[in-house]
């Protein structure tokens, strides 16, 4: 194995764990031989959301990487002890710590706002968006005597979904966000929880609440809010609570969205509910 080789593969080895306890799941690339066969590279990049390009040791001329077309959603570059060559050159290099510090805190950035695409729900052009349940922020999930967390298939061929399990709580609350600029303009969507009660669920005798608030680029809100009920979904397959919908607006003022399903009735424990994400739809 060569100095750079040795270099690549000793930053790859430190932050392949720090990503993956921060619950990110790493995919890496040892076949592509190194200097050739770029054009296979960024076609395995197409398949990614995020990508995590290491330079180390090396010369590369940068420009000649602007020739392909950017092929993923967000590509975050690491330059480590590398001469560049182009219009790049200026970048800094910095130690190992401060590179795998940024880089964990970037890619946790962005997946917090990237959702998965749900490939197999579309509606003409029109993508339908997956927030997992992993992306929400839901009270004690943290806590396994509250929550626990487990995996499902939904056909062979597919991924794992990790999904939310509720074994028991008092006070109920899970929200996360949604970018619209990730929407297409002018298209009406529906923002809906995708849950399912076992039928061994208890403490579903009150409704839930439910909202959708958009912040626009001007600091103005608008605000959606309604009850429904779950204890008449017990024993049911996987269903859409509807959080609200919205039409989504022009790019150049794109809004964020939040959305939040909650019941504070502290009196009624509360247990069987299953959480696959919250999904964002377009409607006809």
């Amino acid at each position: 194995m060569s100095q750079e080789e040795d270099v690549s593969k000793g930053l790859i080895n430190f932050l392949e764990p720090i990503l993956k306890n921060e619950n990110i799941n790493v995919f890496i690339d040892e076949e592509t031989v190194r200097g050739k066969d770029l054009k296979n590279l960024f076609k395995r990049i197409q398949d990614t959301r995020i990508s995590l390009a290491i330079f180390s040791e090396s010369k590369c001329d940068f420009n000649e990487l602007r020739k392909i077309k950017e092929p993923v959603d967000e590509a975050i570059p690491i330059f480590y002890k590398v001469d560049a060559i182009g219009d790049l050159a200026d970048l800094q290099n910095r130690c190992k710590k401060d590179l795998i510090n940024s880089a964990v805190e970037e890619m946790s950035r962005l997946l917090a706002n990237i959702s998965v695409e749900v490939n197999r729900e579309k509606e003409g052009n029109h993508k339908c968006f997956m927030v997992p349940a992993r992306k929400l922020q839901i009270s004690h999930s943290e806590k396994l005597i509250n929550w626990t967390w487990s995996s499902i298939y939904e056909a062979p061929n597919e991924a794992a979904i990790e999904i939310a399990m509720l074994n028991e709580v008092y006070w109920l609350h899970m929200s996360g966000n949604f970018h619209t600029r990730n929407l297409t303009p002018g298209t009406k969507y529906e923002v809906v929880f995708l849950v399912s009660l076992e039928d061994t669920s208890f403490g579903w005798d009150q409704p839930v609440n439910l909202n959708l608030k958009l912040i626009n680029p001007d600091g103005t809100e608008s605000f959606q809010e309604r009850t429904t009920s779950l204890e008449c979904h017990i024993g049911e397959n996987w269903v859409d609570i509807q959080a609200g919908v919205l039409v989504a607006p022009p790019r150049n003022a794109a809004a964020k969205m939040t959305f939040t399903m909650y019941q504070y009735v502290t009196s009624d424990r509360k247990s069987g509910l299953l959480v696959k994400g919250v999904a964002i739809r377009p409607m006809p």
